[in-house]
């Protein structure tokens, strides 16, 4: 997977940034003005920001970065509900324990 932030649709609105329950967002000043960047390192893919981001800023990439270790996932389930089309917020939290679990 892959994760970035095209910078001309950003507005740095901080939306993506309170909704990563990860923390890995941070809106930081280019040019003079205000931009979403993404730590690679902390983000685990949840899609949180981009479903919070009104101006499709955010593109998650599935074929970018492949995981080398399937088995370390074996027997981790995470339900989701889904209402109107939208993810609850609470799998996102979820998923991020899955990870800390597998």
């Amino acid at each position: 997977m892959g994760i970035s932030v095209n910078k001309e649709k950003c507005v740095g609105c901080g939306a993506c940034y309170r909704s990563c329950p990860q923390g890995a967002i941070t809106i930081d000043t280019v040019e003079g003005r205000k931009k979403a960047s993404i730590d690679q390192s902390k983000c685990v893919y949840c899609g949180s920001c981009k479903s919070s981001c009104r101006f499709s800023a955010i593109d998650i990439d599935a074929q970018k970065k492949a995981f080398s270790n399937k088995e370390a996932y074996k027997g981790i389930w995470v339900y989701a509900e889904i209402n109107n089309g939208k993810t609850d917020e609470s799998a996102f939290e979820l998923l991020t324990k899955a990870r800390v679990l597998a």
